[in-house]
């Protein structure tokens, strides 16, 4: 230190150890120089801190102290948080500080919408969706929910209180409806198949039978209030003719309400091995639930007489004006066919 005048192998200059930890040592000489020690840095951590020396402490690669914190909400002194759950948020309260809520809506905007919602969209009047009470959708607790489209029966366990216009499909006839209100209400059946039915062969007396290899066989289909059908009758050994006007019985009864008035009328034939094909009238009377069969009187098809038997076994009686001959035995046939309306 030669500017101090320290030029021998000693040095005289008074060094002290400075405040902050810095520690001085050595006496000056060469052989044992001075030696300023810096202060010794440690970290420590805690629960919530862990604190990471870095660095060597010099101008280059100066000390750096960090700290990693790893706190909870109730961890901070200003946040009660007592007992939270799923969707609760931080919020702030008047005289009790931070704490966990339900979310809170803001002041309520312009909500424009028609008459199909309801609401306003705030917490007591929530925005909503009006259900019609004839529709087939309901609100339930995860959200709008659709009816089941129909209710699956047979055609002998239907709803006993069904609501108006519900809706069925049944499995036994694979035919499906609803339920149309009124005093009474009645169920609306719509076929998706033809649908079979033994029609019966009766007259208004007498003892009639189609024969013990005789055929009796029809269908139908139903639309509604609408109902379509085919008879077909084949004489067999020991037919019977019976005595009286000739019926023959229908898939359903029709409809005697008062504002269907008069008869509804159908067409068919009727055939005797060597005999052509003669054509047939179906009359199908309100609330008759056995058509009358109407067969024409001459060649020249213009007078028609109520096809009846005043011979048992034969069909051969007109009622008026002639009495025309016309055997029905054995491979005869009646064949008819009509639309009617139902109850």
């Amino acid at each position: 230190m030669a500017r101090c005048g320290c030029s021998s192998g000693s040095c005289s200059c008074l060094t002290v150890s400075g405040s902050g930890g810095v520690t001085v040592s050595g006496v000056g000489s060469q052989a044992n120089p001075f030696v300023i020690n810096g202060p010794s840095i440690t970290v420590g951590n805690t629960s919530t801190t862990d604190l990471v020396l870095t660095g060597t402490g010099t101008a280059v690669d100066p000390y750096r102290i960090t700290a990693n914190v790893h706190l909870t909400l109730d961890a901070l002194t200003d946040v009660t948080v007592p007992t939270p759950t799923f969707g609760h948020v931080l919020t702030y309260v008047n005289g009790t500080g931070w704490t966990n809520a339900i979310p809170q809506s803001g002041t309520p905007g312009a909500v424009l919408h028609n008459t199909t919602l309801t609401g306003d969209g705030t917490a007591g009047s929530v925005l909503g969706v009006l259900l019609d009470p004839a529709g087939n959708i309901t609100a339930g607790a995860s959200g709008l929910k659709a009816d089941a489209a129909f209710t699956q029966c047979t055609s002998t366990t239907r709803p006993s209180s069904p609501t108006n216009y519900q809706r069925i499909i049944e499995t036994d006839t694979q035919a499906w409806g609803f339920y149309m209100p009124g005093t009474p209400g009645k169920w609306r059946m719509y076929d998706t198949k033809v649908q079979n039915y033994t029609p019966e062969f009766t007259t208004s007396s007498g003892t009639p039978s189609i024969g013990t290899d005789g055929y009796a066989g029809g269908s139908y289909m139903r639309k509604g209030m609408q109902c379509d059908f085919k008879a077909n009758i084949r004489f067999g050994s020991n037919m019977n003719g019976g005595i009286g006007s000739a019926r023959i019985s229908l898939p359903i009864t029709p409809s005697g309400s008062s504002g269907l008035v008069g008869s509804q009328w159908g067409s068919g034939f009727l055939h005797v091995s060597g005999w052509a094909y003669m054509p047939i009238l179906v009359q199908i009377g309100p609330g008759d639930p056995r058509t009358i069969i109407w067969a024409y009187e001459s060649a020249s098809r213009t007078i028609i007489w109520h096809l009846t038997n005043t011979t048992t076994g034969i069909f051969g009686q007109g009622t008026v004006p002639q009495s025309p001959t016309f055997p029905m035995g054995p491979n005869g046939q009646i064949e008819i066919g009509a639309t009617y309306w139902i109850d």
